[in-house]
């Protein structure tokens, strides 16, 4: 039998109610980093009992004065204590008689997160995210990391990376092409607890299935201590998903973003992505909203993209911007202001896909000046502007932006000195 030391009615006596015990534990010490995410554990056996962790310490058995009450019979009075931390959830056996198992194994302290469980006797422990849907207040500033806005979706985005400061729970970012997820996942590192670790980005869609392997084993090495960004992670080969899960449970010296533009419970669904891998990495789900749920941010986007060059946004042009539809969001955004900065006109908005090259091409040309010149010039523009692009696609990855170029890694190299680039 499991209990609920709480008091609180349950449902055909099955199923308790949650209580919290941020009146029955003393409280963390005070940081200003956002505590840790509260945390919803999960007994389940024959009946079903759950405790909310908000701070502090939580102590599980068959003792009357548990927080957690398991009344089985190969369960201990005082058999573990659960902890909230920066790390994630610590799961401490207390010299039970039975043990504390996790995949299997005895352990004596472990630390894990949600969307994981841990066995104590015969009965499971499920760790879940407590952070309720709209809990979160939205952020008080228009600026984090790399994002920008002051609109009502954009301070909800920062909001909840702000509070999500505290912990290294792993998250899953969604939202449409080119809305910023990447932005989104370098403010959660750069809020969080690793933030002094390196941002380790492995952009799974660009990568040759046969690649993956090699480059997974490589980011988690290189991401320890820090944050490895899995972008477009239904992109990662099917059979490595598994790998990855195992990589998840079993350390805890990384933390793990990943993004989407594909609603993940489908892929699941088709069988088509691991169940087990979406569960450890959606505990928290975060939305990017695209730019025309945020047309109040564009002008102030469009004068921080454009730098140096923002006395070309005149009223105008920057109402013209307001009213497009921006199927390809801020990524399109920017290259509507770089085709702005090079002819010093807005292109159509109606204009199809590749339709402005001749334009450009029209307005550059000057018979003047030599063929050789000008050709020469282009050329140059050409390559530096594919370079960034491509190195801006790759996250800097220059042995994947060879590989997508078609060009050796030396060669690309040398295309990136003469062009002043970096990786």
């Amino acid at each position: 039998m499991i209990a609920h030391d709480g008091g609180g009615a349950g449902c055909g006596g099955m199923i308790q109610s949650v209580a919290q015990l941020d009146d029955q534990t003393a409280p963390m010490k005070s940081s200003s980093r956002p505590a840790p995410l509260p945390v919803v554990l999960r007994a389940v056996g024959e009946r079903v009992a759950s405790f909310r962790l908000s701070t502090g310490v939580c102590l599980i058995g068959t003792s009357k004065g548990a927080h957690l009450r398991v009344e089985e019979a190969t369960v201990s009075r005082q058999h573990c204590e659960v902890e909230l931390t920066p790390e994630g959830v610590v799961v401490s056996d207390l010299q039970s008689r039975n043990g504390t198992f996790y995949l299997g194994r005895k352990v004596d302290r472990i630390v894990l997160g949600p969307g994981a469980s841990f066995a104590i006797g015969s009965v499971q422990i499920v760790i879940e995210s407590g952070l309720e849907r709209g809990a979160v207040e939205p952020s008080s500033v228009a600026e984090l990391g790399g994002l920008s806005g002051d609109s009502l979706p954009m301070r909800r985005l920062m909001g909840l990376i702000q509070r999500l400061g505290g912990s290294l729970v792993p998250v899953l970012i969604e939202g449409e092409s080119g809305v910023g997820k990447s932005t989104s996942a370098r403010a959660i590192h750069e809020t969080s607890p690793v933030a002094a670790g390196q941002f380790v980005v492995m952009p799974c869609a660009s990568i040759p299935k046969d690649a993956q392997a090699a480059e997974l084993s490589s980011a988690l090495e290189r991401a320890a201590r820090g944050t490895l960004y899995l972008r477009s992670v239904d992109a990662l080969a099917l059979e490595l998903q598994p790998r990855l899960l195992d990589a998840m449970e079993s350390s805890i010296e990384v933390r793990v973003v990943a993004s989407t533009t594909r609603p993940l419970e489908e892929e699941v669904a088709a069988a088509r992505f691991h169940h087990g891998l979406y569960y450890r990495l959606a505990p928290v789900r975060l939305m990017v909203p695209p730019l025309r749920d945020r047309r109040e941010d564009i002008a102030t986007l469009a004068r921080k993209i454009s730098g140096d060059g923002a006395e070309l946004l005149t009223p105008e042009i920057l109402a013209d911007l307001t009213v497009r539809p921006w199927p390809g969001n801020v990524r399109e955004l920017r290259g509507i202001l770089a085709a702005l900065a090079a002819l010093g006109a807005l292109p159509s908005a109606s204009r199809p896909r590749g339709a402005l090259l001749p334009l450009a091409l029209d307005e550059l040309v000057d018979v003047r000046r030599p063929y050789t010149e000008q050709k020469d010039a282009l050329t140059d523009q050409f390559t530096e502007r594919y370079l960034k692009a491509l190195l801006a696609h790759t996250d800097g990855n220059q042995s994947v932006a060879a590989k997508l170029a078609g060009l050796d890694r030396s060669y690309l190299g040398k295309l990136m000195a003469k062009m002043g680039l970096k990786g």
